[in-house]
């Protein structure tokens, strides 16, 4: 009998039915009803380690995956699950049932008890439904077809040192970039052309065989604004190389340390642009040089960086680096391979063959499933919900299935950076997806599961798509189950590391769904009669704990152009708020967040209890009745944070 494939989460139920077995054959083996629950203790060894966020690698499109945590061997998770359909196992705990099954089998058997029917006990095999093995074993049956990629540079820099005016002179289209506040808030996509240098400017390494990238560039534009690092960091991810502005006569700044040391995390090749030539003193600019040259994050780079003296109003030196450009993307043949596996902030480690050789770099596979990373998601008058989206592998087309974090969707139609409509996306092709209705569910299109920044977008069958979305779903699902963590040999312990041995059931169960749910940081929706409940708890619980003086948590509902401004205002909501036990400090929680117009829906989470609504660079829905909820509408980041900050601190109690 051929083993049976079980995948990392299965259903109780679907187990029992792939082994022809009662479902309470399988619940018995590992729960115990009471109170109408049940409740399942698992090993915390058999938890996979993958969450569902999957990043993937910029420039290889390799999966980034994160080391598994150490975890003590006796330790057990507690599960209370409502209803025996509910009852989700992992793996490694439905492989335990099955050999216990198979031992029970065997030793019937060899016993007088019953007869043996010569049938071999069942096995079960790990079916692996990770979008990335799914999409290699698909593309087996693909014969490999390599092309060019079209490079990517990401535009780094201080805020208001020249970015953005630079890749407009690029562009040589004279147009203008227009941003609220006259500063970037958003990851922009531009396309410009680089012409191959002459005969005398092209290094003599370079041997006549060599692939040259293609004429067509794609410039990443990042915020310089110092709150949006995460947004830089995933930006520089995506990019092939980078140009890091500096003005001259100002000197770097702590974003300039940063963005270097992004590069270093990034692997990549880094030209320096030394802006505002035109107005710089020649003191100015050898000390900003200098500044640049003697710190320790230009020392760690990849490679020593070239520096290039600008001007973007006047134009001076922009050809200088278009060239300085040419040559970072194009593959040296006695460069060495210094490529190994890429670390970020949060320890992702790529576990596949790292970055490819400089020779190999525009050779990625042209043909089979298209392998994605997810810029930002936003919201387009006229389009709706838009992916912004980096094609590493793969070709991305119209009417292509994918799923991306807990999202699902089809390709309606492609857009280039400039607006115009494409049929497909090639490797480091920058386009917006704009999403098909048919596909999609209404809580999808009104971005409920939006994808994180930097989150790998998988194209699959359609079938496909449904199972890993399932895995992905289920992984969330038993994690809202669970109840505490219990030591072999000793005593209950919950989420918190308190003693819940003695407490109540009922009681313990309001506890965690309290410590859960105070904080939201996600896009889910969440019910205004449990918000307002865990609201008049804290706020009593405090009132106990500091009755001299103590201040009132803020609610607010939060709605924004894009899933990127949102993770950067609720990043920086997390930075300003302080411990939760400090109550003498404004505490500011969001019981609502999410992209697109204000809608009904958000005025009923507001209205539970009396919450204001913030809006950053988004509108109300044309019919919506504001029912005398306070709305307020800002175009800044900043604007929007100072708000909040003010009527904080203008709630508080004496």
């Amino acid at each position: 009998m051929p083993p049976i494939p079980i995948p990392r989460w299965v259903r109780a139920r679907d187990l029992a039915r792939r082994l022809k077995v009662p479902n309470k054959t399988i619940l018995s083996a590992v729960a115990a009803k009471k109170d109408k629950h049940l409740y399942v203790d698992l090993p915390n060894t058999d938890f996979p380690s993958s969450p569902i966020y999957v990043a993937v690698d910029g420039t290889t499109g390799e999966v980034l995956q994160q080391p598994s945590p150490t975890v003590p061997t006796n330790t057990l998770t507690r599960f209370s699950f409502p209803t025996p359909k509910s009852v989700i196992l992992p793996f490694a705990t439905a492989e335990r049932i099955v050999q216990a099954l198979a031992d029970d089998q065997s030793s019937s058997s060899s016993s007088g008890g019953s007869s043996h029917d010569g049938t071999a006990p069942q096995q079960v095999v790990f079916e692996d439904l990770a979008p990335d093995a799914i999409q290699a074993r698909l593309n087996e049956s693909f014969p490999m077809e390599t092309c060019i990629k079209q490079p990517i540079f990401t535009i780094l820099g201080e805020r208001d040192h020249g970015k953005t005016t630079l890749i407009d002179y690029m562009r040589k289209d004279g147009k203008k970039t227009r941003e609220a506040g006259g500063i970037t808030q958003r990851v922009r996509a531009n396309l410009i052309q680089l012409d191959a240098p002459t005969a005398t400017t092209a290094p003599t390494t370079t041997p006549a065989t060599t692939p040259t990238p293609p004429n067509d560039v794609t410039l990443l534009d990042t915020p310089g604004h110092g709150h949006f690092f995460e947004m830089r960091e995933e930006t520089s991810y995506a990019g092939d190389a980078a140009v890091v502005v500096v003005a001259a006569d100002e000197g770097p700044g702590s974003t300039t340390w940063e963005v270097l040391e992004a590069c270093v995390n990034a692997d990549l090749d880094v030209i320096v642009a030394l802006n505002k030539m035109d107005v710089a003193t020649s003191e100015e600019i050898t000390c900003t040089l200098t500044s640049l040259q003697e710190s320790d994050a230009w020392s760690n780079l990849k490679a020593t960086p070239a520096v290039v003296n600008i001007s973007a109003t006047t134009g001076q030196g922009v050809e200088e680096l278009k060239q300085e450009m040419w040559h970072a993307v194009t593959p040296q043949a006695t460069e060495e391979s210094n490529h190994g596996a890429r670390h970020d902030s949060d320890g992702w480690e790529d576990h596949g063959q790292g970055k490819q050789d400089d020779d190999e770099m525009y050779l990625p596979r042209a043909n089979g499933y298209a392998r994605c990373t997810v810029l930002d998601a936003f919201v387009d008058r006229g389009h709706g919900l838009l992916l912004r989206t980096v094609v590493h592998e793969g070709t991305l087309k119209k009417n292509d299935a994918f799923v991306c974090g807990l999202m699902r969707g089809c390709v309606k139609t492609l857009l280039l950076p400039n607006g115009v409509v494409t049929n497909e996306g090639t490797p480091g092709v920058v386009c917006d997806v704009v999403l098909s209705k048919r596909t999609t569910t209404r809580k999808e299109r009104k971005g409920a599961s939006l994808p994180r920044m930097g989150e790998g977008l998988w194209v699959l069958p359609q079938e496909y798509v449904d199972v890993v979305l399932d895995q992905r779903r289920m992984e969330g699902e038993v994690m809202g189950y669970k109840e505490g963590e219990v030591v072999v040999g000793g005593e209950e312990v919950g989420d918190e590391g308190h003693n819940v041995g003695n407490e109540d059931d009922e009681n313990r169960g309001e506890e965690e769904e309290e410590v859960s749910t105070v904080a939201i940081t996600s896009f889910d929706d969440h019910k205004p009669e449990v918000m307002q409940a865990l609201a008049a708890a804290k706020e009593e619980a405090q009132h106990e704990q500091h009755p001299e003086f103590f201040y009132t948590p803020t609610t607010v509902v939060i709605k924004t152009d894009s899933s990127s401004s949102l993770e950067t205002i609720l990043a920086m909501l997390d930075e300003m708020n302080p411990d939760e036990s400090d109550l003498t400090l404004p505490l500011i929680q969001v019981v609502h967040a999410g992209v697109g117009i204000v809608t009904s829906t958000d005025l009923k989470m507001a209205a539970v209890d009396g919450s204001t609504i913030y809006c950053y660079n988004v509108g109300l829905a044309p019919t919506l009745k504001r029912n005398q909820i306070e709305i307020l509408q800002h175009t800044l980041i900043d604007d929007v944070m100072d708000s909040m900050l003010r009527d904080a601190n203008n709630n508080s109690k004496v």
